[in-house]
């Protein structure tokens, strides 16, 4: 393949548009929902799903989605699962979520959102938490107030709410675990603000990083994390905790076996260095007895 260039692929099984895409840990590409234009200019709302094979350039089929859902959001979560939220179903704009399984290539539905929502964003924090902004309602009208979902325990709470209601944004996670969005729709009116949304100012107690890190202990068998990175204490809950810092104790072992080894052969070194030691003043003793004592 030449570089800078573009190459065609290999087409979806279903033509749709308004779907999610995400790379999954395993390398391939989930597609979901999604509305198929049809030749009269309608549309049709998808329920299904397809995994793009990079290493093969094909598409194959994977489990339907419990709804037909359109202009929702997704997000990779941070046990490799799939989270998509909202979404509109042609006639009503759904509060519904679900996730998905890669091992199982299958759906299962979760807690819905507290206020249904389509055209919306969502964003994985450093926190493990996933951010719901904006997007609207077909009865309800644009929504301000923002979502946090907390995969270990299932649910949905509510968080800050937008200074501007808009849909069609977009939301980005800076370097700094700030959230930016910019731009959207609001009415008839295309925009060109942005705003900030800092996760440290939205955690109830600030407890959730305290409880993230347990549940991750407890789900993935972690007696301790390691935190290498924006480092948090248990007596320091203004601290974030990035998902990316955290390491387990498997690692921490290995690294003190390999610690141990280290030491192990630096015995070895010195055990050698003194049989040898020992043996140049045995030597040297017997010279020296020859020396006096030879007859």
């Amino acid at each position: 393949m030449t570089q800078n260039t573009w190459s065609r692929a290999a087409d979806l099984i279903t033509p749709r548009d308004s779907f999610i895409a995400t790379l999954l840990p395993n390398g391939k590409v989930l597609v979901a929902g999604g509305e198929s234009l049809d030749g009269f200019g309608g549309g049709s709302v998808l329920q299904s799903s397809e995994l793009y094979d990079p290493a093969s350039n094909t598409w194959s089929a994977t489990g339907n989605l419990p709804a037909k859902t359109v202009s929702f959001s997704g997000s990779l979560l941070p046990n490799g699962k799939v989270l998509i939220s909202g979404g509109d179903d042609g006639v009503t704009t759904l509060a519904s979520a679900a996730l998905y399984d890669p091992d199982s290539g299958t759906w299962r539905a979760t807690t819905s959102l507290n206020t249904a929502r389509y055209f919306h964003t969502s964003t994985l924090l450093p926190n493990g938490l996933v951010l719901v902004s904006g997007g609207n309602d077909r009865s309800a009208g644009y929504r301000l107030g923002g979502e946090l979902y907390d995969y270990a325990a299932g649910s949905w709470s509510a968080t800050g709410s937008l200074t501007t209601a808009r849909r069609s944004h977009t939301a980005t996670l800076l370097p700094n675990g700030q959230v930016l969005v910019t731009g959207g729709v609001n009415g008839s009116a295309v925009l060109g603000t942005s705003e900030l949304y800092d996760p440290a100012f939205a955690q109830p107690g600030r407890s959730q990083p305290e409880r993230f890190v347990q549940r991750l202990g407890q789900r993935f068998g972690w007696r301790h994390a390691e935190l290498q990175l924006g480092l948090w204490r248990r007596n320091d809950r203004e601290r974030r905790v990035p998902v990316a810092c955290l390491r387990s104790k498997r690692i921490l072992q290995r690294n003190g076996d390999r610690q141990r080894r280290q030491g192990w052969k630096h015995e070895q070194q010195r055990f050698a260095e003194r049989q040898r030691e020992s043996a140049g003043h045995h030597e040297r003793s017997v010279g020296l007895w020859n020396d006096r004592c030879a007859f």
